[in-house]
């Protein structure tokens, strides 16, 4: 893999990290993720993996796999099971696992989406202090059955599985 090839692929990681924090910090503190949130994550993915030189048939594949996650999502989403912003934010990060790190990507975030709900149960339990009660955000997070920021575990699991993801499993390869 060339210097050129590296830091293409560099660059693309590199917004995938930035829109997903992002993602993660606007759910937790607006209960929304903007759809260019995950227009960007989606979009990064076909100059990474160009740049990586995977063939198009992964490449094929990996899309996919984004668009039968964002099939299931929006049944998930019409039983009121996820938001929409949540969906789409999954879907967009599932087309850089391809098929290979689909599992990995699966399982982290739902392990994150388990320690993110523990958490929440925890922080629901105790009393919230006067100042803290008057941050909204914090507020409606702290409600019984406030929204829960499931975004920030998608963030969370994708960053944690990225390291499977094929595109970097190029990059290091070459």
């Amino acid at each position: 893999m060339t210097d050129f090839t590296s830091v293409a692929v560099a660059a693309a990681v590199a917004v995938l990290v930035i829109a997903m924090l992002y993602g993660a910090v606007s759910d937790l503190g607006r209960f929304m993720i903007p759809n260019w949130v995950s227009v960007l994550v989606a979009a990064a993915f076909l100059p990474a993996a160009l740049a990586a030189g995977l063939d198009l048939q992964h490449i094929a594949l990996s899309l996919g796999v984004g668009l039968g996650c964002l099939a299931l999502g929006i049944v998930a989403f019409a039983l009121r099971l996820f938001g929409g912003g949540d969906i789409k934010l999954f879907a967009a990060a599932a087309v850089w696992t391809g098929w290979s790190a689909f599992a990995p990507y699966l399982l982290a975030v739902a392990i994150a989406g388990g320690i993110l709900s523990l958490v929440l149960l925890l922080f629901r339990r105790l009393p919230l202090g006067g100042r803290l009660a008057k941050v909204g955000w914090v507020g409606e997070l702290h409600r019984h059955s406030g929204p829960v920021p499931y975004g920030v575990a998608i963030a969370a699991g994708t960053l944690t599985a990225l390291p499977s993801f094929p595109v970097l499993a190029a990059l290091a390869a070459g």
